[in-house]
Protein backbone atom coordinates (compact mmCIF):
# COMPACT_ATOMS: atom_id res chain seq x y z
CA UNK A 1 0.00 0.00 0.00
CA UNK A 2 1.74 3.15 -0.71
CA UNK A 3 2.71 5.29 1.95
CA UNK A 4 0.18 8.36 1.42
CA UNK A 5 -2.77 5.99 1.73
CA UNK A 6 -4.42 5.14 4.79
CA UNK A 7 -5.95 2.47 6.08
CA UNK A 8 -9.85 2.55 6.59
CA UNK A 9 -11.11 2.30 9.90
CA UNK A 10 -14.05 0.03 10.82
CA UNK A 11 -15.79 0.69 14.23
CA UNK A 12 -18.00 -1.71 15.07
CA UNK A 13 -21.00 -1.12 18.07
CA UNK A 14 -21.83 -3.42 21.16
CA UNK A 15 -24.82 -5.04 22.16
CA UNK A 16 -26.57 -1.72 24.28
CA UNK A 17 -25.69 0.75 21.75
CA UNK A 18 -25.98 1.40 18.19
CA UNK A 19 -23.60 2.35 15.81
CA UNK A 20 -24.55 6.47 16.29
CA UNK A 21 -22.32 6.07 19.58
CA UNK A 22 -19.38 6.37 16.86
CA UNK A 23 -20.35 9.52 15.60
CA UNK A 24 -17.90 11.79 16.83
CA UNK A 25 -14.84 8.83 16.55
CA UNK A 26 -15.83 8.73 12.71
CA UNK A 27 -15.76 12.87 12.64
CA UNK A 28 -12.01 12.71 14.21
CA UNK A 29 -10.82 9.99 12.18
CA UNK A 30 -12.21 11.41 9.20
CA UNK A 31 -10.24 14.46 9.62
CA UNK A 32 -7.17 12.61 10.04
CA UNK A 33 -7.83 11.31 6.24
CA UNK A 34 -9.32 7.86 7.17
CA UNK A 35 -12.17 6.47 5.66
CA UNK A 36 -14.27 5.27 8.45
CA UNK A 37 -16.75 2.33 8.36
CA UNK A 38 -19.45 2.64 11.20
CA UNK A 39 -23.52 0.31 10.00
CA UNK A 40 -25.53 -1.01 12.38
CA UNK A 41 -25.84 -5.12 12.31
CA UNK A 42 -27.80 -7.28 14.75
CA UNK A 43 -26.44 -6.22 17.63
CA UNK A 44 -29.49 -3.45 18.44
CA UNK A 45 -29.79 -3.07 22.22
CA UNK A 46 -33.33 -4.31 23.52
CA UNK A 47 -31.93 -4.76 27.31
CA UNK A 48 -29.76 -3.69 29.65
CA UNK A 49 -27.38 -6.83 29.72
CA UNK A 50 -24.81 -5.52 27.40
CA UNK A 51 -23.36 -9.00 27.51
CA UNK A 52 -26.06 -11.31 26.76
CA UNK A 53 -27.18 -12.46 23.13
CA UNK A 54 -30.66 -10.81 22.63
CA UNK A 55 -31.48 -14.09 20.10
CA UNK A 56 -30.36 -17.38 19.23
CA UNK A 57 -28.46 -16.54 16.02
CA UNK A 58 -27.36 -13.04 17.41
CA UNK A 59 -23.85 -13.87 17.48
CA UNK A 60 -23.28 -15.75 13.75
CA UNK A 61 -25.34 -12.71 12.37
CA UNK A 62 -23.37 -10.27 13.39
CA UNK A 63 -19.83 -12.06 12.54
CA UNK A 64 -21.25 -13.08 8.95
CA UNK A 65 -21.90 -9.62 8.45
CA UNK A 66 -18.81 -8.05 9.07
CA UNK A 67 -16.88 -11.17 7.79
CA UNK A 68 -18.41 -9.95 4.21
CA UNK A 69 -17.91 -6.43 4.87
CA UNK A 70 -14.26 -6.63 5.25
CA UNK A 71 -13.81 -8.73 2.06
CA UNK A 72 -15.50 -6.06 -0.04
CA UNK A 73 -13.20 -3.00 1.54
CA UNK A 74 -10.34 -2.49 -0.98
CA UNK A 75 -7.63 -1.77 1.83
CA UNK A 76 -6.90 -4.09 4.87
CA UNK A 77 -8.70 -1.91 7.43
CA UNK A 78 -8.00 -1.16 11.42
CA UNK A 79 -10.62 -2.47 13.37
CA UNK A 80 -12.17 -1.11 16.39
CA UNK A 81 -14.88 -2.56 18.78
CA UNK A 82 -16.36 -1.20 22.21
CA UNK A 83 -17.73 -4.52 24.34
CA UNK A 84 -19.30 -7.07 22.69
CA UNK A 85 -17.95 -5.33 19.31
CA UNK A 86 -14.46 -5.94 20.68
CA UNK A 87 -15.55 -10.14 20.56
CA UNK A 88 -16.54 -9.16 16.66
CA UNK A 89 -12.77 -7.55 16.37
CA UNK A 90 -11.25 -10.97 17.86
CA UNK A 91 -12.75 -13.37 15.40
CA UNK A 92 -12.25 -11.00 12.15
CA UNK A 93 -8.61 -10.78 13.00
CA UNK A 94 -8.84 -14.67 13.86
CA UNK A 95 -10.14 -15.08 10.20
CA UNK A 96 -7.34 -13.30 8.96
CA UNK A 97 -9.01 -9.91 8.18
CA UNK A 98 -7.67 -6.62 9.63
CA UNK A 99 -4.35 -5.38 9.42
CA UNK A 100 -4.75 -4.39 13.44
CA UNK A 101 -7.30 -4.44 15.88
CA UNK A 102 -8.50 -2.55 19.22
CA UNK A 103 -10.97 -3.91 21.87
CA UNK A 104 -12.61 -1.13 24.23
CA UNK A 105 -14.21 -2.74 27.71
CA UNK A 106 -14.54 -6.05 25.87
CA UNK A 107 -15.01 -9.29 28.11
CA UNK A 108 -12.43 -11.48 28.65
CA UNK A 109 -12.62 -14.30 25.87
CA UNK A 110 -10.19 -16.98 27.36
CA UNK A 111 -11.21 -20.11 29.82
CA UNK A 112 -10.01 -17.95 32.71
CA UNK A 113 -12.85 -15.97 32.38
CA UNK A 114 -14.83 -16.01 35.99
CA UNK A 115 -18.63 -17.43 35.68
CA UNK A 116 -19.97 -13.85 35.52
CA UNK A 117 -19.03 -13.63 32.14
CA UNK A 118 -21.63 -17.18 30.99
CA UNK A 119 -23.39 -15.10 29.10
CA UNK A 120 -20.76 -13.51 27.04
CA UNK A 121 -19.67 -17.25 26.18
CA UNK A 122 -23.34 -17.73 24.08
CA UNK A 123 -21.60 -15.34 21.68
CA UNK A 124 -18.63 -17.67 21.26
CA UNK A 125 -20.56 -20.79 20.99
CA UNK A 126 -22.94 -18.99 18.87
CA UNK A 127 -20.03 -17.79 16.47
CA UNK A 128 -16.77 -19.00 16.85
CA UNK A 129 -16.40 -22.60 15.03
CA UNK A 130 -15.03 -25.30 16.74
CA UNK A 131 -11.86 -25.38 14.95
CA UNK A 132 -11.14 -22.17 13.00
CA UNK A 133 -11.14 -22.24 9.36
CA UNK A 134 -8.16 -21.88 7.78
CA UNK A 135 -7.48 -17.93 6.78
CA UNK A 136 -9.11 -16.74 3.69
CA UNK A 137 -5.90 -16.72 0.31
CA UNK A 138 -3.58 -14.14 0.54
CA UNK A 139 -4.12 -13.66 4.51
CA UNK A 140 -1.64 -14.22 7.38
CA UNK A 141 -1.49 -17.15 9.61
CA UNK A 142 0.05 -15.30 12.25
CA UNK A 143 -2.90 -12.98 13.77
CA UNK A 144 -2.49 -9.31 13.51
CA UNK A 145 -1.24 -7.16 16.70
CA UNK A 146 -4.58 -6.34 18.90
CA UNK A 147 -4.62 -3.72 21.79
CA UNK A 148 -7.07 -4.49 24.84
CA UNK A 149 -7.95 -1.09 26.57
CA UNK A 150 -9.69 -1.34 30.04
CA UNK A 151 -10.96 1.47 32.02
CA UNK A 152 -10.37 2.22 35.95
CA UNK A 153 -14.20 2.67 36.79
CA UNK A 154 -15.68 -0.17 34.26
CA UNK A 155 -18.27 -1.92 36.75
CA UNK A 156 -19.22 -4.32 33.91
CA UNK A 157 -15.79 -5.62 32.43
CA UNK A 158 -13.03 -4.68 35.31
CA UNK A 159 -9.86 -3.60 34.08
CA UNK A 160 -7.75 -6.43 35.64
CA UNK A 161 -9.52 -9.30 33.87
CA UNK A 162 -8.43 -7.40 30.31
CA UNK A 163 -5.06 -6.69 31.59
CA UNK A 164 -5.09 -10.66 32.58
CA UNK A 165 -6.18 -11.36 29.12
CA UNK A 166 -3.88 -9.39 27.12
CA UNK A 167 -1.08 -11.34 29.35
CA UNK A 168 -2.23 -14.48 27.78
CA UNK A 169 -2.30 -13.49 24.77
CA UNK A 170 -1.34 -15.70 22.11
CA UNK A 171 1.91 -17.16 21.52
CA UNK A 172 3.79 -15.46 18.48
CA UNK A 173 1.37 -12.58 17.92
CA UNK A 174 0.94 -8.64 19.53
CA UNK A 175 -1.11 -8.29 22.13
CA UNK A 176 -0.97 -4.99 23.87
CA UNK A 177 -2.81 -3.41 27.17
CA UNK A 178 -4.09 -0.14 27.67
CA UNK A 179 -5.75 1.46 31.02
CA UNK A 180 -8.01 4.58 31.30
CA UNK A 181 -8.27 4.72 35.33
CA UNK A 182 -10.60 7.53 35.41
CA UNK A 183 -13.22 6.20 32.65
CA UNK A 184 -15.91 4.16 32.77
CA UNK A 185 -17.11 1.17 31.11
CA UNK A 186 -18.44 3.71 28.21
CA UNK A 187 -14.90 4.77 27.16
CA UNK A 188 -16.16 5.76 23.86
CA UNK A 189 -18.58 8.66 26.01
CA UNK A 190 -16.33 9.40 28.79
CA UNK A 191 -14.72 12.98 29.45
CA UNK A 192 -11.36 12.72 27.28
CA UNK A 193 -12.76 10.41 24.73
CA UNK A 194 -10.55 12.48 22.45
CA UNK A 195 -7.25 11.50 23.68
CA UNK A 196 -8.72 7.86 24.00
CA UNK A 197 -9.50 8.00 20.12
CA UNK A 198 -6.20 9.44 19.16
CA UNK A 199 -4.31 7.18 21.48
CA UNK A 200 -6.00 3.72 19.90
CA UNK A 201 -5.75 4.68 16.71
CA UNK A 202 -2.00 6.21 16.91
CA UNK A 203 -1.12 2.84 18.22
CA UNK A 204 -2.90 0.93 15.80
CA UNK A 205 -1.16 2.54 13.05
CA UNK A 206 2.21 2.43 13.89
CA UNK A 207 1.20 -1.62 14.71
CA UNK A 208 -0.33 -1.76 11.14
CA UNK A 209 3.25 -0.72 9.63
CA UNK A 210 5.80 -3.37 11.42
CA UNK A 211 8.73 -1.44 9.85
CA UNK A 212 7.86 1.70 11.27
CA UNK A 213 8.54 -0.12 14.34
CA UNK A 214 11.66 1.28 16.75
CA UNK A 215 13.27 -1.22 19.28
CA UNK A 216 11.68 1.34 22.11
CA UNK A 217 7.59 0.84 20.30
CA UNK A 218 7.92 -3.21 21.24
Amino acid sequence: MAASVKNPVVLIHGACVPAVQWKRWTARYSARGHSVVTVAVPLAPDSDDCLRPKFPNQGAAAMDYYEHLLQSIAEPPILIGHCIGGVVVQYLLDRGLGVAGVALNTPPLSSHRPRRFEAARQWLRLSRPATPPAPPVGASRSRAPLLLVGSGMDDLVPASLIEQAAERGPEGTVTSYLEYPDACHHLVHTPGWQQINDDVLDWATLYAAPDRLTGADI
